[in-house]
């Protein structure tokens, strides 16, 4: 009990927001630290997303509209796989994925939070 109260941080703090601008068809982050990354994802078309490098699954939470996506295939004998996902849905990535690709689908923009490692 002594070492998680010691690991608390009891300090009242004047703002607990994360403050960001949302903008369109861009990754806008909102919270990077060392042991999670969020960013907030608003597309009225579709976004090719490389995740090479990048050795973390991605965590997909759609907070509004719907949209497809798109796995691209990860050898010359697979072929690409899609999924399309309503309103409140969340998708897993791979960490082995190399890229995928969000489509919008719908008169709506889609919005939605990725978050990885």
């Amino acid at each position: 009990v002594e070492e998680a109260l010691d690991a608390i941080d009891f300090r009242v703090l004047p703002d607990y927001l994360s403050r960001y601008t949302p903008a369109c068809n861009q990754v806008v982050p909102i919270v990077t630290c060392p042991y999670f990354n969020v960013n907030l994802l608003e597309l009225d078309r579709p976004l090719s997303c490389d995740l090479t490098g990048r050795d973390s699954f991605v965590l997909l939470s759609l907070l509004d509209g719907e949209g497809t996506v798109t796995l691209d295939s990860t050898s010359a004998h697979s072929a690409s796989t899609s999924a399309s996902f309503p309103f409140t849905a969340s998708l897993l990535i791979p960490a082995a994925q190399a890229s995928f690709v969000i489509t919008p689908a719908g008169n709506r923009p889609l919005r939605l939070l990725e978050t990885y490692l």
